[in-house]
């Protein structure tokens, strides 16, 4: 899946080193414009309605933050990058998916882009509704499940079993991996190598105990550690 990026920054160096570093290392974002100013950007937003903007905060003329508040609501995610810290607070304010400061590193660059990903496959059309079944391969046959009903699935060996809602468990006969390869355009979230979750069906997050997450039936599931800003950003807000 591609993603629309534009690039807002006064400063040419920075949006040429930027596009440059996002089309040699990430191939799935396609840059539709650079904007060297908020007015122009506002116009190139309009035009390619980006799924997300790279956008600096201190520009002459309108800011960063002031582009921002000229849309009502926003239908693309931001990324700050600034050359300084103290505009974390604004990036708060307005849900920034993230904030990069210059010059922004690859390492740091790749966690927003896995934010951006997790952020709008759950936004996605796949995750309210446009498949209503999937087919759950057991030793029995093949069972025809209802999404809605998936709570939860965990790894068994090279197996998987499905919790479905009213307490009722399929064993499927597919590793959970390649279950994550289908499931997670589907609202679903890899939470742990043994654990994918439905997120609809995701009652909350339980920080104590090096974290895990509690689904509506009262399972506890694990919450890999490198897996808690991932979960952020697709609930879109501070857990």
């Amino acid at each position: 899946m591609n993603y629309k990026a534009i690039l807002v920054d006064d400063e040419k160096h920075f949006c040429d080193y930027l596009n440059e570093l996002l089309q040699s290392n990430f191939p799935e974002i396609e840059i539709a414009a650079t904007a060297r100013n908020a007015e122009d950007a506002f116009v190139v937003i309009q035009q390619h309605k980006p799924d997300v903007v790279f956008l600096d905060v201190e520009m002459p003329g309108m800011s960063g933050t002031e582009l921002l508040a000229q849309f009502s609501k926003a239908e693309f995610e931001v990324i700050f990058t600034t050359s300084h810290d103290k505009y974390a607070f604004k990036a708060i304010k307005y849900q920034a998916l993230d904030y990069l400061l210059k010059p922004v590193s690859k390492i740091e660059l790749a966690k927003a882009i896995e934010k951006l990903k997790a952020k709008r496959q759950v936004a996605s059309p796949a995750f309210v509704g446009a498949a209503k079944k999937i087919p759950i391969h057991s030793t029995e046959g093949i069972t025809l499940i209802e999404i809605t009903n998936i709570i939860r699935c965990e790894a068994d060996n090279n197996y998987t079993t499905f919790y479905l809602v009213g307490g009722k468990k399929i064993l499927a006969t597919k590793p959970i991996g390649e279950l994550d390869d289908m499931l997670n355009k589907l609202g679903f979230f890899r939470s742990h190598k043994s654990h994918l979750i439905n997120l609809q069906h995701l009652s909350r997050y339980v920080k104590s105990e090096g974290g895990f997450l509690e689904m509506v039936d009262g399972s506890q599931v694990s919450l890999a550690r490198g897996k808690k800003d991932e979960l952020i950003a697709l609930l879109g807000r501070d857990v």
